[in-house]
């Protein structure tokens, strides 16, 4: 079972990643490099680039997100009210998922998390409105 837990220790360093960065080939090439390079790292993924009209965080917009990621954390969520289908399913490198930063989600789509088979801890805490 995955434990709540304080998912800080796994910040040894942190990249913030946008929808922009994952729109442009050299930066997504860059930013894919340096989770090889540095695989302790913490993506910081700001969310809100990668939401529709209605605040729904659409998980095609995150096909680019690179698969090397192991540590993840979301930030500037409080526009997103839901997690569409297959959030995150392709990322099986994902150790650590911190997604307190969705603090207004209310509806999570299929297949959440589903095939992240090296997710070690996830932090869930204020998904308190599903």
């Amino acid at each position: 079972s995955l434990d709540m837990m304080d998912l800080s220790k796994y910040k040894t360093a942190c990249v913030v990643v946008t929808e922009a960065d994952l729109r442009d080939d050299v930066a997504r090439l860059a930013i894919t490099d340096r989770f090889e390079r540095e695989p302790d790292t913490m993506c910081i993924l700001d969310v809100s680039g990668f939401l529709d009209e209605s605040g729904k965080l659409l998980a095609g917009k995150l096909k680019n997100l690179p698969p090397n990621v192991r540590h993840l954390s979301v930030s500037n969520g409080s526009g997103c009210t839901a997690i569409g289908d297959d959030f995150l399913n392709q990322h099986p490198s994902l150790t650590t998922a911190d997604l307190t930063g969705l603090n207004n989600v209310t509806e999570i789509g299929n297949s959440f998390l589903e095939g992240c088979s090296k997710l070690k801890a996830v932090n869930l805490a204020n998904l308190n409105n599903i």
